[in-house]
């Protein structure tokens, strides 16, 4: 099965927020690999921050990614599983407050591989 893509689209980052908990659960009886990675979207789309890691059959494992400088960004999960359910949350990190507005559940994604 090729791998599945999906994106958070353009978000603008809140006032406040300065850190992505960037969140991976695998539902299925296989292994999954997950590759993340957070564009900067001021002015050119350029890699802010990438990495890639393995999940165990049901299990699950969140990056924390620092943004304090990102006025725009866009984060991609690339997925070899569909079983796997991914989400982005951006915090506040000095007072661990989530932000609604920038926090991205599975299901609000865009899955690139099926086309937009």
């Amino acid at each position: 099965m090729p791998d599945i893509v999906y994106s958070t689209g353009p978000i603008e980052q809140e006032s406040g927020v300065n850190e992505l908990r960037l969140k991976a659960l695998n539902n299925s009886t296989a292994t999954a690999e997950v590759f993340v990675t957070v564009y900067d979207l001021n002015g050119t789309k350029e890699v802010f921050y990438s990495d890639n890691f393995t999940l165990d059959p049901f299990a699950s494992a969140v990056l924390f990614v620092d943004i304090p400088n990102l006025d725009q960004f866009e984060v991609e999960f690339t997925v070899t599983n569909p079983e796997v359910l991914v989400a982005v949350f951006a915090v506040n990190a000095d007072t661990n407050t989530f932000s609604a507005a920038n926090s991205v559940r599975h299901g609000e994604m865009v899955n690139l591989s099926a086309g937009v």
